[in-house]
């Protein structure tokens, strides 16, 4: 047996959440956070494989990945690198 009750005061959660996104106004963002693209470093997201490390040589192989570099993205199925730190 299921009980429907329509009130007011049935389900508090629409009223909390509204609470909430009032506190979203008081939130400053800078002119300069929203378009920092042109400064971003070379990366690479995605999936890792392996990740191996020999003293300072960190090797990584990445399935499915996008790398940025040099202002251009480049999506690819399978990317192996070698990093030293």
């Amino acid at each position: 047996m299921v009980n429907v009750q329509d009130g007011p005061g049935d389900d508090p959660a629409p009223a909390a959440e509204a609470a909430s996104l009032d506190n979203l106004s008081d939130v400053e963002v800078d002119e300069d956070d929203i378009d920092n693209t042109e400064m971003l470093p070379d990366f690479i997201l995605g999936q890792y494989e392996t990740v191996k490390r020999i003293k300072t040589r960190w090797r990584c192989n990445f399935n499915n990945a996008v790398m940025h570099l040099n202002g251009q993205d480049v999506v690819v199925s399978k990317v192996a690198g070698e990093f030293t730190f």
